[in-house]
């Protein structure tokens, strides 16, 4: 008896030993991990304060950050020091896998001797899955062995601040299709559009003074002014709405908050758009806040009866 409990208990041992083998071999260490984004500061050739940007998506949940700090002989670094910056806010010291405090309660890596020239250091951050997260920026600072305050560093810093920002972008999600935009003069809804709410807004025109009445809520109306039925080309923007036409090679697909902020903001701004064509992609700042939606066109109807000429149109936000 005694025999068996003796191999059971060798048996459940190495049972544990080697389950626990398999969690470390499964679980990569900091130093393992793949980049996504690589900053090198070089004090020999003064990229010293070099700086990248990483472009991130707020579901992604985390990214890999990897920072090569190179020195003179003459220059050793004894500790790593990272602070992190959110959307221009406050910046605050944070502590990473491994890393220690200081007396100050600073978290800081304790740079090994035979890296004190030439170090390389990976990892993970979290990604905020925050929609309305613009930046976070990180500087490390590479200092000497004595606690550090990034208010008042003094001679401690051995190199740096490098930074590496990550940029969120957003995928506009919100959107809907086959929408349409009809000839002032025509019976058929609507004449204006809201952007905000991607809904059709009520526009007439008066019997016999043929003045435009646009509803409120509207961010362009198939025309303004003084109804002039014949004609149907483009619309007008409300409420302070502008427009600029994207290149054909805008994704819209795949368009994000980045891409429709560049886009529009690298264009010619117009209030007035004409010359519609089946396949234009606009970019509308709504209502001059900064806040993007894109409009695809896909089809005209142009020579309807009626006054009832239209435009067809996807939109997301």
């Amino acid at each position: 008896m005694r025999k068996l409990s003796y191999y059971l208990s060798v048996a459940v041992l190495a049972t544990t030993v080697v389950l626990s083998s398999c969690k470390k071999s499964d679980d990569p260490t900091p130093d393992n991990l793949t980049p996504d984004v690589s900053l090198t500061m070089n004090q020999t050739n003064g990229t010293g304060t070099a700086n990248q940007n990483l472009t991130v998506k707020n579901t992604q949940g985390s990214a890999v950050l990897e920072v090569t700090a190179i020195t003179t002989t003459s220059n050793d670094m004894k500790r790593l020091y990272v602070y992190k910056t959110e959307d221009g806010g406050t910046t605050t010291n944070i502590g990473l896998d491994g890393f220690k405090q200081d007396g100050n309660n600073n978290y800081y890596y304790d740079i090994p001797n035979d890296s004190r020239n030439n170090f390389t250091i990976k990892r993970r951050v979290n990604v905020s899955s925050n929609t309305n997260r613009i930046t976070d920026l990180y500087q490390f600072y590479f200092t000497k062995a004595n606690d550090f305050n990034v208010l008042s560093p003094g001679s401690n810093v051995i190199i740096g601040p490098g930074t590496i920002t990550l940029i969120y972008d957003v995928d506009l999600s919100t959107s809907k299709a086959d929408q349409k935009l009809y000839n002032i003069c025509s019976s058929q809804f609507p004449s204006a559009y809201n952007l905000q709410t991607l809904s059709g807004v009520s526009a007439t025109a008066a019997q016999g003074t043929g003045i435009i009445t646009v509803g409120s809520g509207a961010d362009f109306a198939q025309q303004t002014g003084i109804a002039a039925c014949g004609t149907f080309n483009g619309w007008v923007g409300q409420n302070g709405t502008t427009f600029v036409k994207a290149g054909s090679s805008f994704d819209y697909s795949n368009a994000t908050r980045n891409l429709a902020t560049t886009t529009y903001t690298s264009g010619t701004a117009v209030s007035t758009v004409t010359g519609v064509s089946v396949g234009d992609i606009y970019v509308a700042n709504v209502r001059g806040a900064g806040n993007y939606a894109v409009i695809r066109i896909t089809a005209v109807n142009s020579t309807t009866s009626d006054n009832d000429d239209n435009y067809v149109f996807d939109v997301k936000k």
